[in-house]
C-alpha cells in the first residue's frame, strides 16, 4: 500500500476536530438533568441571605466665615485663648472654615482695655464688632501721684486739675473720669468755706490772698461741676467780697483810689456779683449779708434794710445780722428801731463790741435827757470789748462833736484821729467821713 502523506495529514485534522466537538457535547451533558435541562443551584432552605449595611458617605462638617471688626484697628484677635491674627488698618479680619461650635473671642491692643465675648457659630451672626475703650490706668496713676505731691491746681504744672480737665474733654462719659472728679472736688473746694466764714466773722483780719486763693479754687471747681448752683453761688460771692474789699481799701489811699482801680466801679461790681450769687441761691445768707453791706456803702439804706431783714430770718443767731439792720435803720433816721436791733445783737452776744457802738450812736439821737449819757456808756463799753476797733472811736467822736463844750469837742478830735488810725484799711467804715468831720472840727476851732 502506498502511504499517502497528504491524506494521512487530513485525516488527522478531521479526527482532532471530531474529538473536540465530542468533548463539548460531553461537558454539556454533564451540566444537565435527565430531562436535558440545566441543573439549578439553590441555597439551603434554612439559610437566610446576608444583608450588608449600605456604606454611608459623611458630608463635610458645616463651617462659617467669621468676620471681626475692631475700633481701633490693628488689634490682636484671640479665639479660645489662642492668637489667631490681627485686624488690618481698617479694623477688619476674617477667619474661614470656622466649625460650628462655641468660642470665646477676645480682642486686645496696648493702651486699650481688652474686650471679650462668647460666640456660637451657626447660631449668631458671623460678624463680631468690638469697640475698645482706651485704658486710663496710667493717667489715674499720674493723677494720684500729683495729688499725693500736693500739686492740686497750680501754679505748678502739671497738676491734678490740669490733667483731669484734659482727660474729661477726651473721655467725658467714662466712669473713671467721674471718680477722679469726685476725688478732686473736695480738695479743690476745701479752702472755699473757711474763706467765706472768715469774710463774715473776721472781716478786718481776712487777707485778700485768702479770698483770691479760695476764689481761684472755686472757679476751677465750677469748671468741673458747672451744674452745682450752690458752688456757683459761692464763686460769685467770693468775687463780690473781693471787689467790695478792694473798694473799701481803695478809700484808705490818698485820693480814695488805688492805682488802676475805679472805686465806684468796684462797688458796682461787688453788688452785681453778690446779686448774682443770690440768683443761684437766694437762701445763701453770707451773700445776703454782704449785699446789705454794699448797699449801706452805696447809701441805699432802705434797700439795705430789706436785705438785712432777710439775713435776720435766715440767720437769727448772727449778732451782725442785727447790727447790719440797725445801721440801715439809723441811716433812715429810725433811731429807736436801731437801738432795738442793736440790743437784740447784745442779747445774742453780750461781748459784741459793734452792737454797743451802734446802740450808743443811735441812743445819742433819741430825745431823752439821758440819751447822751447812755450813748457814751455804750460806746465806752465797746472800746473795752474791742480795743483794736476804730468804730467806737468814730461814734464817740460823732457824739462829742455835737457838744457845746469845747473840751468835749477837743476830745472828739482825738477820738476821730484814733478812729482813722485804727481803721487804716478802711474796712469798718469810710475814713473819708471821719476825715471830713475832723476837718470841720479843726476848722471851727481855729475860728
Amino acid at each position: 500500500m502506498v502511504f499517502n502523506r497528504s491524506l494521512f495529514k487530513m485525516s488527522t485534522v478531521i479526527a482532532a476536530a471530531v474529538f473536540a466537538m465530542a468533548g463539548i457535547f460531553i461537558s454539556n451533558g454533564l451540566g444537565q438533568d435527565p430531562t436535558g435541562r440545566p441543573k439549578e443551584t439553590r441555597e439551603p432552605r434554612n439559610r437566610r441571605p446576608v444583608k450588608r449595611p449600605p456604606v454611608k458617605v459623611e458630608p463635610p462638617a458645616p463651617t462659617v466665615i467669621l468676620t471681626i471688626l475692631t475700633d481701633p484697628p490693628e488689634c490682636t484677635v484671640y479665639i479660645n485663648g489662642d492668637a489667631r491674627g490681627v485686624t488690618d488698618s481698617e479694623g477688619k479680619a476674617q477667619f474661614e472654615k470656622v466649625p460650628i461650635a462655641s468660642y470665646l473671642v477676645e480682642v486686645r491692643k496696648d493702651g486699650f482695655k481688652h474686650k471679650a465675648r462668647s460666640f456660637r457659630a451657626g447660631e449668631e451672626s458671623p460678624t463680631l464688632v468690638f469697640k475698645l475703650e482706651a485704658s486710663l490706668d496710667s493717667i489715674i496713676e499720674e493723677f494720684n501721684s500729683l495729688l499725693t505731691a500736693g500739686k492740686i491746681a497750680g501754679p505748678e504744672s502739671p497738676n491734678a486739675f490740669e490733667l483731669l480737665t484734659r482727660v474729661a474733654s477726651e473721655y467725658p462719659d467714662r466712669p473713671e473720669v467721674e471718680r477722679m472728679r469726685g476725688v478732686l472736688m473736695p480738695t479743690l473746694t476745701e479752702p472755699v468755706e473757711p474763706a467765706i466764714e472768715k469774710t463774715i466773722l473776721y472781716w478786718r483780719s481776712v487777707e485778700r490772698n485768702e479770698i483770691a486763693f479760695a476764689l481761684g479754687r472755686a472757679a476751677k471747681a465750677v469748671t468741673l461741676k458747672s451744674d452745682d448752683r450752690r458752688l456757683q453761688a459761692k464763686l460769685s460771692y467770693l468775687r463780690g467780697v473781693q471787689a467790695l474789699r478792694d473798694w473799701m481799701i481803695a478809700g484808705a489811699q490818698p485820693g480814695g483810689e488805688q492805682e488802676g482801680t475805679n472805686s465806684k466801679g468796684d462797688l458796682t461790681a461787688a453788688r452785681q456779683e453778690l446779686e448774682n450769687a443770690l440768683n443761684f441761691d437766694q437762701f445763701f445768707a453770707p451773700a445776703q449779708y454782704q449785699l446789705g453791706v454794699a448797699l449801706l456803702n452805696s447809701n441805699d439804706f432802705a434797700g439795705a434794710e430789706t436785705v438785712f431783714r432777710t439775713v435776720v430770718q435766715l440767720e437769727p443767731r448772727w449778732p451782725f445780722s442785727h447790727t447790719g439792720l440797725a445801721s440801715a435803720l439809723y441811716g433812715q433816721g429810725k433811731y429807736k428801731e436801731s437801738v432795738e436791733a442793736n440790743s437784740k445783737a447784745i442779747e445774742i452776744d453780750a461781748n459784741f463790741s459793734a452792737a454797743y457802738a451802734g446802740r450808743g450812736i443811735a441812743r445819742s439821737m433819741l430825745k431823752d435827757k439821758n440819751a447822751v449819757k447812755d450813748a457814751i456808756k455804750d460806746i465806752e463799753r465797746a472800746k473795752q470789748l474791742d480795743p483794736s476797733s476804730g468804730l467806737p472811736h468814730l461814734n464817740m467822736g460823732i457824739v462829742l462833736s455835737k457838744s457845746k463844750k469845747s473840751k468835749e469837742r477837743d476830745q472828739a478830735v482825738e477820738e476821730l484821729k484814733q478812729a482813722i488810725k485804727k481803721n487804716s484799711l478802711n474796712l469798718e467804715f469810710q475814713n473819708s467821713l471821719a476825715e471830713q468831720m475832723l476837718g470841720d472840727l479843726q476848722k471851727n476851732k481855729r475860728k
